[in-house]
């Protein structure tokens, strides 16, 4: 794919395909920034965990146990963690939500279970 437009945001330039591309590219780097609370670039597993609690399931579906969360966390940081550093650096990141489905790894599913 030819890329046809270069999305800026602050310190972060990414090449993209189109300006549509270009805004979601946009959010992503935000949706990073406000992430990576330490500013150093890149996102621990602690840091990815806060994520995944933010994102957590619209109310009325369960949420993960303590133990499915550290799944699900070393699951992403396997997908995502490309340069096997232990953190995932904002192309990292980018790349992984930006990708085509048929790319990305399959993952066993995991069951929430009820926790009353």
């Amino acid at each position: 794919m030819a890329l046809l437009a270069r999305s800026t945001t602050e310190d972060v330039d990414i090449e993209v395909a189109d300006e549509q591309t270009s805004e979601v590219v946009h959010k992503m780097v935000s949706l990073f920034k406000k992430f990576d609370t330490n500013g150093d670039g890149a996102l621990s597993k602690e840091e990815l965990k806060e994520v995944i609690i933010e994102l957590n399931p619209p109310k009325g579906l369960l949420s993960p146990t303590p133990e499915q969360l550290e799944a699900i966390l070393d699951v992403f940081m396997t997908q995502m963690d490309t340069n096997s550093n232990g953190q995932i650096e904002m192309n990292e990141f980018v790349a992984w939500i930006h990708r085509k489905p048929s790319t990305a790894p399959a993952a066993r599913p995991v069951a929430f279970s009820d926790r009353g």
